[in-house]
């Protein structure tokens, strides 16, 4: 199947005046070997999204919302 996928690359580059000169052994290979992995990789991607779901964890006190633990200390002197 490898080699069909070689084939089709391998005419596609050749069918274009700008990507002829591209059209080595080497990058044929790399192209079809994307195409052939890349359905694979979205899939396992898309599965990993569906099944595991962030936790997150609980809210320890009820005042999330504030930035700052203690309150500022005005100093006695001024």
């Amino acid at each position: 199947m490898s080699v069909k996928v070689q084939d089709t690359v391998q005419d596609t580059l050749h069918k274009h005046e700008l990507t002829r000169p591209l059209a080595t052994k080497e990058l044929v290979w790399f192209a079809a070997s994307a195409l052939l992995g890349l359905p694979i990789f979205i899939l396992s991607r898309i599965c990993s999204a569906i099944l595991c779901k962030k936790v997150t964890k609980p809210v320890r006190n009820g005042n999330s919302n504030h930035a700052r633990r203690k309150g500022k200390r005005g100093h006695p002197d001024k």
